[in-house]
């Protein structure tokens, strides 16, 4: 997923700072990962030494095997799946303890609508710099066309998709 949601860990207790938003950034052991949002240092990785997801609110994504969080990967391609069971440090306990109030959704962000970004002509009064229409038909470079002149080229796309007038 492009993103993860953490909830369900109460405000009152340890480690609620696990609770928030975390954005895909990057890859670690193989693993996406990802950065909390306003969170400097806090992470999701994965930890393959222990077939762990794990969120590390200090060391980020060269934190080992610390963690404030982790929840056995168990074949989750991703943290976001709903299945894992969420075990919290606490420190009076000295130990993680299973949370089932924490869980771990996986987000995509919105397609595009491609033909909302490029076919408006203007934009609240202002008029864009390049006009655009979808094509009725795919469009094809005549056999005269001089090809060293890019006014007589035309560049095929797929029926629906937007082109530049002038075969640009």
């Amino acid at each position: 997923p492009h993103w993860v949601r953490i909830s369900g860990r109460a405000a009152d207790q340890e480690n609620s700072a696990v609770n928030g938003d975390y954005v895909l950034v990057e890859v670690v052991e193989g693993k996406a990962a990802y950065r909390k949002e306003g969170g400097p240092g806090h992470v999701i990785r994965y930890r393959r030494a222990e077939d762990r997801w794990i969120i590390d609110l200090e060391h980020g994504f060269q934190g080992g095997d610390v963690a404030n969080a982790y929840a056995e990967a168990k074949g989750a391609n991703h943290p976001g799946n709903l299945e894992l069971v969420w075990n919290i440090w606490n420190s009076s306990a000295q130990r993680h303890v299973r949370d089932d109030d924490v869980v771990a959704e996986g987000h995509q962000f919105a397609a595009v609508d491609w033909a909302r970004v490029l076919r408006p002509a203007a934009v609240a009064g202002v008029v864009a710099s390049a006009a655009w229409e979808a094509p009725s038909r795919v469009a094809t470079t005549p056999a005269s066309a001089d090809c060293a002149n890019p006014s007589q080229v035309n560049v095929a796309f797929p029926v629906g998709d937007a082109v530049p007038r002038g075969g640009g």
